[in-house]
């Protein structure tokens, strides 16, 4: 919806030109009279890869709740986006799921959204962007520091990427009221923050040893199908692998395979094929068997999941944040990076709303807010990933809980109220509460022990 803009300053830079950088200058925009975003890239005037995002090359899953915000901060997003070739989909009844207890039950509900290439979702919220003309892109740039004075950060020091040897290239400084990182997972921002004399975050790192393979792939028209989308989900520790066929623009699916514990899925043609075998069903590897390949395999296992804790930064200076990756970043086989990246720009409006300067209080005020925001999904990631053999730096975990969890995913076989609730939490769409409603408790009680075997 429109907003009356509420002057916050002169000069907001945004650093990292991903979903979560343009979300944020979205939002900016509301509030200073001028937004600068430095990308590292040239953007594609048409929605395909770029380098910068090498996992685009993956499913990337928009969450409701993330098209939900993305819908309001850009009024008929989903429609523009559908006009693109995005998928309508329902996420009960299209997109079926093997879990503990088997195949979730699949029914019609309300759970309406869209399904696209994460190129395709990117491209379109860049098209929204050029509806702001206080949002400066400044392209093949890139952050290589901050500037301090009088206590706080007072602008990000870039370089142009333009060829030029980095000792060779000019750097210029772009004074900012606020500086916000969002430069992903491999942030600079803690080494900025102590070569300016402040203390940098403490991290949390946990790792599955996750992997992932991928390629765009066309499927048989001939094939019977109930279905738009597929998920076979680990099963530790009998099965650490798991795949998703996921439907995309132009009448393509990705598939995309992944393993824990080190078991990482191969990038060669027929061995992709035959990892296949090792999911707990075999529906992904009959669907692919005939399948027309349309990009070659490649692989990534940049997975683990990274909370720095800014929250806790007693001296973190006024006019710097960080949000997106750069604060917490979690294993991509959930599915929540893209919906959290959306998520942080509500919680940036929120807390700009509260303030009237970027100062020192609106700084640890956005990162405890930020914080909240993101723990709920990553207490998910984590207890999951928890669970791989092998995990390092696992999170206590209420082994009570994860026992329900698992009685909530075996009901989700045959309870609708189960498979829904679980459906619409993982979807951000509804909070950990809607778990213990009493039909969805009921079912948890009646539901029987896990499978132990695979299912051929």
């Amino acid at each position: 919806m429109a907003r009356t803009p509420q002057p916050r300053g002169t000069h907001a830079v945004v650093i990292g030109g991903s979903i979560a950088g343009l979300v944020a200058s979205r939002v900016l925009a509301d509030y200073y009279r001028t937004v600068t975003l430095v990308e590292r890239d040239h953007y594609p005037a048409e929605p395909t890869l770029r380098a910068g995002t090498p996992q685009s090359r993956h499913v990337h899953v928009l969450l409701l709740r993330g098209q939900h915000v993305l819908n309001d901060l850009f009024p008929g997003f989903l429609d523009r986006l559908a006009q693109q070739g995005a998928i309508p989909l329902d996420m009960q009844r299209d997109f079926h799921v093997h879990t503990l207890g088997g195949w979730r039950v699949v029914f019609p509900s309300q759970m309406q959204g869209y399904t696209a290439s994460r190129s395709l979702i990117e491209w379109q919220i860049r098209q929204e962007l050029k509806r702001f003309p206080q949002i400066q892109v400044l392209e093949r740039h890139e952050a290589v520091g901050l500037q301090a004075g009088d206590g706080r950060i007072t602008g990000a020091r870039v370089r142009p990427r333009d060829g030029t040897p980095p000792a060779a290239a000019t750097t210029t400084t772009l004074e900012a009221d606020l500086v916000v990182d969002a430069s992903g997972r491999h942030s600079p921002l803690p080494t900025w923050l102590t070569e300016q004399g402040y203390t940098a975050p403490e991290t949390t790192v946990v790792d599955a040893h996750y992997g992932y393979a991928s390629r765009a792939v066309r499927l048989p028209a001939g094939q019977k199908r109930d279905w738009k989308g597929m998920a076979i989900v680990v099963q530790p520790p009998q099965c650490l692998r798991g795949g998703v066929i996921w439907p995309i623009e132009g009448e393509r699916w990705m598939v995309t395979l992944g393993g824990g514990g080190g078991d990482y899925p191969p990038t060669s043609d027929a061995a992709f094929l035959d990892y296949t075998k090792g999911l707990m069903d075999a529906r992904i590897y009959d669907t692919l068997r005939d399948a027309e390949p349309l990009s070659p395999v490649v692989g990534y296992r940049d997975m683990q999941n990274i909370a720095r804790h800014y929250e806790n930064l007693s001296d973190l200076p006024a006019g710097i944040i960080a949000l997106g990756d750069a604060a917490c970043a979690m294993n991509p086989t959930y599915g929540q990076g893209m919906s959290l990246a959306a998520l942080a720009g509500v919680t940036l409006r929120t807390t700009l709303d509260r303030f009237p300067a970027a100062n020192a209080a609106f700084g640890r005020a956005f990162a405890a807010a930020l914080t909240k925001t993101n723990q709920l999904p990553w207490q998910l990631a984590t207890a999951a990933d928890g669970r791989i053999p092998g995990t390092t730096g696992v999170q206590p975990a209420s082994p009570t809980f994860n026992h329900y969890l698992d009685r909530v995913f075996r009901a989700g076989a045959w309870s609708p109220p189960a498979a829904q609730a679980f459906n619409e939490v993982t979807n951000l769409v509804a909070p950990v509460t809607a778990l213990f409603r009493p039909a969805v408790v009921l079912a948890a009680a009646r539901s029987g022990p896990p499978r132990g075997a695979k299912e051929r």
